[in-house]
């Protein structure tokens, strides 16, 4: 393995230049598509099952790094990948809540945080002999959507 890489950095760079590369491609491609707001996160939503699904360990290592590794200047361009997702996210978001598909007094980027962590944990339950992607996908906007509250009655 030392033989093709000098450091165990070297290693993370391989593997996250390319999944983050696929990453920002997926997200934008799902944005870029049209449609309602909805629409276009349940599009988002699905690029981001498959891309977790696809590639556990550079989720994993994205997720437990985060806070440590990815924090070294080398490692900017993680931070750069971020933004970009996080501004494709919250650029759809944004438009929901201005055409009333989406409530406007939620804090944008707090639901965009709370979809990613929500959606980084897949790879450690997920079991496609008990969840199809499709169903998991449309319960994430239906609860995205509607929430998880029992509606009042007054």
């Amino acid at each position: 393995l030392y033989h093709h890489f000098k450091t165990k950095n070297d290693i993370v760079h391989e593997l996250m230049q390319q999944y983050g590369d696929d990453l920002v491609a997926r997200y934008e491609q799902a944005a870029a598509l049209g449609g309602t707001a909805i629409e276009r996160l349940r599009r988002l939503f699905h690029a981001c099952l498959e891309a977790n699904l696809q590639n556990p360990d550079q989720e994993a290592i994205l997720i437990r790094e985060l806070d440590a590794l990815f924090r070294e200047p080398e490692f900017g361009y993680i931070h750069e990948m971020l933004v970009q997702i996080e501004s494709l996210f919250v650029g759809v978001i944004q438009s929901g809540m201005e055409s009333g598909e989406i409530r406007a007094d939620i804090e944008v980027h707090f639901v965009y945080r709370m979809m990613m962590d929500v959606m980084g944990a897949v790879p450690r339950w997920y079991d496609p002999s008990q969840h199809a992607k499709d169903d998991v996908v449309e319960a994430w906007i239906d609860i995205f959507t509607c929430g998880v509250g029992r509606a009042t009655t007054e």
